[in-house]
Protein backbone atom coordinates (compact mmCIF):
# COMPACT_ATOMS: atom_id res chain seq x y z
CA UNK A 1 0.00 0.00 0.00
CA UNK A 2 1.17 3.34 -0.69
CA UNK A 3 1.77 5.78 2.01
CA UNK A 4 -1.64 7.50 0.34
CA UNK A 5 -3.03 4.63 1.15
CA UNK A 6 -2.25 4.27 4.80
CA UNK A 7 -2.73 7.79 5.77
CA UNK A 8 -6.58 7.46 4.74
CA UNK A 9 -6.43 4.19 6.46
CA UNK A 10 -4.98 5.90 9.78
CA UNK A 11 -7.62 8.67 9.38
CA UNK A 12 -10.44 6.26 9.07
CA UNK A 13 -9.20 4.40 12.47
CA UNK A 14 -9.15 7.96 14.23
CA UNK A 15 -12.49 8.84 12.23
CA UNK A 16 -13.81 5.41 14.01
CA UNK A 17 -12.20 6.74 17.09
CA UNK A 18 -13.55 9.66 17.58
CA UNK A 19 -17.42 8.53 17.00
CA UNK A 20 -16.81 6.50 20.02
CA UNK A 21 -15.19 9.76 22.08
CA UNK A 22 -18.31 11.15 20.66
CA UNK A 23 -20.09 8.42 22.30
CA UNK A 24 -19.16 8.59 25.27
CA UNK A 25 -19.22 12.72 25.98
CA UNK A 26 -23.07 12.32 25.54
CA UNK A 27 -22.72 10.13 28.37
CA UNK A 28 -20.66 12.31 30.28
CA UNK A 29 -22.97 14.98 29.40
CA UNK A 30 -26.01 13.11 30.31
CA UNK A 31 -24.57 11.72 33.84
CA UNK A 32 -22.59 14.23 35.40
CA UNK A 33 -24.50 16.72 36.27
CA UNK A 34 -27.01 14.19 37.79
CA UNK A 35 -23.87 12.94 39.86
CA UNK A 36 -24.51 9.23 38.38
CA UNK A 37 -21.07 7.15 37.51
CA UNK A 38 -20.20 7.68 34.14
CA UNK A 39 -19.11 4.49 33.40
CA UNK A 40 -21.85 1.96 35.05
CA UNK A 41 -24.13 0.75 34.45
CA UNK A 42 -23.87 0.47 30.32
CA UNK A 43 -25.41 3.21 27.84
CA UNK A 44 -29.51 1.86 28.34
CA UNK A 45 -32.80 3.57 27.02
CA UNK A 46 -33.94 6.61 29.11
CA UNK A 47 -36.91 5.74 28.73
CA UNK A 48 -37.93 2.00 28.86
CA UNK A 49 -34.45 1.87 30.44
CA UNK A 50 -33.38 -1.14 28.45
CA UNK A 51 -29.70 -2.00 27.88
CA UNK A 52 -28.65 -0.37 24.30
CA UNK A 53 -27.28 -3.56 21.70
CA UNK A 54 -24.32 -3.40 20.66
CA UNK A 55 -25.24 -2.66 16.99
CA UNK A 56 -27.67 0.43 18.11
CA UNK A 57 -24.83 1.70 19.62
CA UNK A 58 -22.73 2.37 16.97
CA UNK A 59 -21.72 6.09 16.47
CA UNK A 60 -23.96 7.97 14.03
CA UNK A 61 -24.76 4.87 11.90
CA UNK A 62 -27.01 3.44 14.43
CA UNK A 63 -28.80 6.65 14.74
CA UNK A 64 -30.12 6.79 11.55
CA UNK A 65 -30.78 2.81 10.93
CA UNK A 66 -33.34 3.31 14.08
CA UNK A 67 -35.08 6.09 12.45
CA UNK A 68 -33.87 8.23 15.83
CA UNK A 69 -36.04 5.51 17.94
CA UNK A 70 -35.68 2.93 20.77
CA UNK A 71 -35.51 -0.64 19.28
CA UNK A 72 -37.54 -1.56 22.18
CA UNK A 73 -40.01 0.88 23.22
CA UNK A 74 -40.06 2.91 20.40
CA UNK A 75 -38.97 6.15 22.52
CA UNK A 76 -37.80 9.34 20.27
CA UNK A 77 -33.73 9.32 20.30
CA UNK A 78 -32.71 13.35 20.10
CA UNK A 79 -30.56 14.08 17.39
CA UNK A 80 -27.95 15.71 19.42
CA UNK A 81 -26.29 12.14 20.63
CA UNK A 82 -25.14 11.48 16.54
CA UNK A 83 -24.58 15.41 16.18
CA UNK A 84 -22.47 15.42 18.65
CA UNK A 85 -20.94 11.89 17.81
CA UNK A 86 -20.07 13.73 14.00
CA UNK A 87 -18.88 16.72 15.43
CA UNK A 88 -16.52 15.11 17.35
CA UNK A 89 -15.25 12.50 14.69
CA UNK A 90 -14.82 15.49 12.76
CA UNK A 91 -12.64 16.92 15.06
CA UNK A 92 -10.50 13.63 15.49
CA UNK A 93 -10.24 14.13 11.84
CA UNK A 94 -9.54 17.35 11.40
CA UNK A 95 -6.45 17.18 13.85
CA UNK A 96 -5.32 13.92 12.30
CA UNK A 97 -5.13 15.76 9.03
CA UNK A 98 -3.52 18.73 9.96
CA UNK A 99 -1.35 18.11 12.49
CA UNK A 100 -0.25 14.03 12.27
CA UNK A 101 -0.25 14.43 8.28
CA UNK A 102 0.82 17.77 8.22
CA UNK A 103 4.52 17.34 9.94
CA UNK A 104 3.74 19.78 12.38
CA UNK A 105 4.61 22.89 10.09
CA UNK A 106 1.39 25.27 11.60
CA UNK A 107 3.28 25.04 15.10
CA UNK A 108 6.08 26.89 16.96
CA UNK A 109 9.27 24.37 16.93
CA UNK A 110 9.90 24.40 20.73
CA UNK A 111 13.59 25.46 21.55
CA UNK A 112 15.65 22.93 23.23
CA UNK A 113 18.71 23.66 25.78
CA UNK A 114 21.64 21.53 25.15
CA UNK A 115 24.13 22.91 27.28
CA UNK A 116 25.09 26.17 26.21
CA UNK A 117 23.70 25.43 22.64
CA UNK A 118 20.09 26.49 21.86
CA UNK A 119 18.23 23.72 19.49
CA UNK A 120 15.52 24.10 17.34
CA UNK A 121 14.64 20.61 15.97
CA UNK A 122 11.40 19.49 13.71
CA UNK A 123 8.80 17.32 15.11
CA UNK A 124 9.34 13.58 15.57
CA UNK A 125 6.23 11.42 14.76
CA UNK A 126 6.09 10.43 18.34
CA UNK A 127 5.83 14.30 19.33
CA UNK A 128 3.38 14.87 16.65
CA UNK A 129 1.14 11.97 18.31
CA UNK A 130 1.25 13.26 21.84
CA UNK A 131 0.23 17.14 20.44
CA UNK A 132 -2.11 15.60 18.91
CA UNK A 133 -3.69 13.32 21.64
CA UNK A 134 -3.04 16.74 23.82
CA UNK A 135 -4.55 19.09 22.05
CA UNK A 136 -7.43 16.83 21.46
CA UNK A 137 -8.41 16.40 25.15
CA UNK A 138 -8.48 20.12 25.50
CA UNK A 139 -11.04 19.95 22.50
CA UNK A 140 -13.22 17.42 23.89
CA UNK A 141 -13.13 18.34 27.56
CA UNK A 142 -14.46 22.26 26.55
CA UNK A 143 -16.62 20.45 24.02
CA UNK A 144 -18.39 18.36 27.01
CA UNK A 145 -18.68 22.00 29.49
CA UNK A 146 -19.81 23.68 26.93
CA UNK A 147 -23.13 20.99 26.42
CA UNK A 148 -23.67 21.02 30.18
CA UNK A 149 -23.24 24.76 30.42
CA UNK A 150 -26.07 24.76 27.39
CA UNK A 151 -28.32 22.29 29.53
CA UNK A 152 -27.56 23.33 32.89
CA UNK A 153 -26.31 26.85 33.38
CA UNK A 154 -26.76 26.73 37.28
CA UNK A 155 -24.61 23.22 37.66
CA UNK A 156 -22.79 23.30 40.83
CA UNK A 157 -19.08 23.58 41.52
CA UNK A 158 -18.77 19.48 41.92
CA UNK A 159 -19.80 19.37 38.45
CA UNK A 160 -17.48 21.48 37.23
CA UNK A 161 -14.30 20.08 39.46
CA UNK A 162 -15.58 16.32 38.19
CA UNK A 163 -15.42 17.68 34.49
CA UNK A 164 -11.72 19.67 34.59
CA UNK A 165 -9.87 17.34 37.33
CA UNK A 166 -9.16 14.35 34.21
CA UNK A 167 -8.13 17.72 31.78
CA UNK A 168 -5.84 19.16 34.98
CA UNK A 169 -4.16 15.83 35.70
CA UNK A 170 -3.69 14.65 32.24
CA UNK A 171 -2.42 18.39 31.08
CA UNK A 172 0.33 18.28 34.00
CA UNK A 173 1.24 14.31 33.44
CA UNK A 174 2.07 15.15 29.46
CA UNK A 175 3.45 18.34 29.79
CA UNK A 176 6.36 16.15 31.83
CA UNK A 177 6.46 13.39 29.89
CA UNK A 178 6.50 15.61 26.26
CA UNK A 179 7.56 19.01 27.49
CA UNK A 180 7.25 19.89 23.59
CA UNK A 181 3.47 19.64 23.37
CA UNK A 182 4.23 23.58 24.78
CA UNK A 183 5.69 25.00 21.62
CA UNK A 184 6.00 28.03 23.14
CA UNK A 185 7.93 28.21 26.40
CA UNK A 186 6.97 29.96 29.35
CA UNK A 187 10.17 30.13 31.33
CA UNK A 188 12.72 30.07 28.37
CA UNK A 189 14.14 27.10 27.04
CA UNK A 190 14.33 23.86 28.70
CA UNK A 191 17.16 21.19 28.67
CA UNK A 192 17.28 17.35 27.50
CA UNK A 193 15.67 14.83 30.16
CA UNK A 194 14.12 15.33 33.58
CA UNK A 195 14.76 18.66 33.99
CA UNK A 196 13.07 19.18 30.77
CA UNK A 197 10.07 17.82 31.91
CA UNK A 198 9.75 19.89 35.22
CA UNK A 199 9.95 22.96 33.04
CA UNK A 200 7.17 21.77 30.71
CA UNK A 201 5.02 21.45 34.21
CA UNK A 202 5.69 25.30 34.90
CA UNK A 203 5.02 25.49 31.39
CA UNK A 204 1.52 24.86 32.05
CA UNK A 205 1.07 25.72 35.80
CA UNK A 206 2.24 29.52 34.87
CA UNK A 207 -0.37 29.26 31.98
CA UNK A 208 -2.94 27.81 34.20
CA UNK A 209 -2.58 30.51 36.70
CA UNK A 210 -2.53 33.69 34.29
CA UNK A 211 -5.44 32.35 31.95
CA UNK A 212 -7.73 31.24 35.62
CA UNK A 213 -7.24 34.61 36.40
CA UNK A 214 -8.24 36.44 33.77
CA UNK A 215 -11.27 33.68 33.46
CA UNK A 216 -12.06 34.62 37.33
CA UNK A 217 -12.16 38.72 36.21
CA UNK A 218 -14.71 37.54 33.25
CA UNK A 219 -16.87 36.13 35.45
CA UNK A 220 -17.10 38.90 38.10
CA UNK A 221 -17.71 41.04 35.45
CA UNK A 222 -20.52 38.93 34.30
CA UNK A 223 -22.04 39.54 37.59
CA UNK A 224 -21.35 43.11 38.09
CA UNK A 225 -23.24 43.78 34.70
CA UNK A 226 -25.86 41.26 36.28
CA UNK A 227 -26.05 39.28 32.76
CA UNK A 228 -24.77 35.92 34.22
CA UNK A 229 -26.75 32.93 36.21
CA UNK A 230 -24.37 32.48 38.88
CA UNK A 231 -25.06 34.97 41.66
CA UNK A 232 -22.58 33.41 44.14
CA UNK A 233 -19.48 34.69 43.87
CA UNK A 234 -17.97 32.89 47.18
CA UNK A 235 -18.94 29.32 45.46
CA UNK A 236 -17.51 27.25 43.39
CA UNK A 237 -20.46 27.20 41.12
CA UNK A 238 -19.92 30.36 40.11
CA UNK A 239 -16.10 30.78 39.20
CA UNK A 240 -15.22 27.09 38.58
CA UNK A 241 -16.88 27.02 35.00
CA UNK A 242 -15.08 30.46 33.51
CA UNK A 243 -12.10 30.27 35.27
CA UNK A 244 -11.50 26.17 35.10
CA UNK A 245 -12.17 26.37 31.51
CA UNK A 246 -9.92 29.40 30.92
CA UNK A 247 -6.86 27.92 32.99
CA UNK A 248 -7.66 24.79 31.30
CA UNK A 249 -6.98 26.56 27.89
CA UNK A 250 -3.59 28.26 29.29
CA UNK A 251 -2.67 25.11 31.13
CA UNK A 252 -2.77 22.95 27.21
CA UNK A 253 -1.35 26.18 25.31
CA UNK A 254 0.22 28.11 27.34
CA UNK A 255 -0.28 31.72 29.14
CA UNK A 256 0.05 33.56 25.54
CA UNK A 257 -2.37 31.77 23.96
CA UNK A 258 -4.56 31.40 27.42
CA UNK A 259 -4.88 35.28 27.62
CA UNK A 260 -5.23 35.46 24.14
CA UNK A 261 -7.87 32.68 23.43
CA UNK A 262 -9.61 33.73 26.56
CA UNK A 263 -9.46 37.33 26.04
CA UNK A 264 -10.87 36.88 22.62
CA UNK A 265 -13.60 34.59 23.79
CA UNK A 266 -14.66 36.56 26.84
CA UNK A 267 -15.63 39.24 24.88
CA UNK A 268 -18.21 37.36 22.41
CA UNK A 269 -19.44 35.75 25.38
CA UNK A 270 -19.72 39.23 27.06
CA UNK A 271 -21.84 40.43 24.06
CA UNK A 272 -23.76 37.48 23.52
CA UNK A 273 -25.16 37.89 27.26
CA UNK A 274 -25.40 41.65 26.84
CA UNK A 275 -27.53 40.72 23.67
CA UNK A 276 -29.64 38.13 25.69
CA UNK A 277 -30.49 39.90 28.40
CA UNK A 278 -31.18 43.58 26.69
CA UNK A 279 -31.40 43.56 22.87
CA UNK A 280 -33.45 40.08 22.45
CA UNK A 281 -37.18 40.21 24.19
CA UNK A 282 -37.50 37.31 26.62
CA UNK A 283 -39.36 34.28 26.04
CA UNK A 284 -43.58 35.03 27.28
CA UNK A 285 -43.57 30.88 28.04
CA UNK A 286 -42.96 30.77 32.03
CA UNK A 287 -42.12 27.23 31.18
CA UNK A 288 -39.21 27.77 29.47
CA UNK A 289 -37.47 30.52 30.57
CA UNK A 290 -34.93 32.94 28.66
CA UNK A 291 -31.31 31.78 29.49
CA UNK A 292 -28.68 34.37 29.87
CA UNK A 293 -26.07 33.25 27.26
CA UNK A 294 -27.50 31.17 24.32
CA UNK A 295 -23.77 30.61 23.22
CA UNK A 296 -22.10 29.26 26.70
CA UNK A 297 -18.76 30.53 27.77
CA UNK A 298 -17.11 26.70 27.03
CA UNK A 299 -18.07 27.28 23.37
CA UNK A 300 -16.37 29.88 22.58
CA UNK A 301 -12.92 29.20 24.34
CA UNK A 302 -13.55 25.28 22.46
CA UNK A 303 -13.91 27.01 19.30
CA UNK A 304 -11.32 30.24 19.80
CA UNK A 305 -8.44 27.02 20.87
CA UNK A 306 -9.26 24.70 18.03
CA UNK A 307 -8.24 27.95 15.61
CA UNK A 308 -5.68 29.08 17.65
CA UNK A 309 -3.92 25.24 17.19
CA UNK A 310 -4.63 25.29 13.81
CA UNK A 311 -3.38 28.40 13.01
CA UNK A 312 -0.61 29.07 15.66
CA UNK A 313 2.04 30.07 13.38
CA UNK A 314 -0.10 32.38 11.66
CA UNK A 315 -1.23 33.97 15.15
CA UNK A 316 2.64 34.76 15.95
CA UNK A 317 3.16 36.49 13.14
CA UNK A 318 0.21 38.67 13.22
CA UNK A 319 1.21 39.16 16.87
CA UNK A 320 4.34 40.52 15.88
CA UNK A 321 3.01 42.32 13.13
CA UNK A 322 1.02 44.21 15.43
CA UNK A 323 3.70 44.89 17.88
Amino acid sequence: MTAAGWQWVVLAFLAAVGGVIGSFLNVVVYRLPAGRSIVWPGSHCPGCGRPIRWYDNLPVLSWFLLRGRCRDCGGAISWRYPAVEAATMGLFLLLGWWELMGGGGHLPERPLRLGSTILWTPYTVRELAALYVYHLMLCCTLLAAALIEHDHPKAGGSVWVRLFLPGGVWGIAAAFVWPTVHPVPAVGPGPVGWMGGLVGVVDGLVGLAAAAGLGLLWGLLSALLRISSRKKLGTTGFWTPVAGATGLVGLYLGWQAGLAVGLISGLFWMLSGVAARYVFPPRTDPGQPRRAFPIPFSAWLAGGSLLWVLFWNQWIAWGKAFV
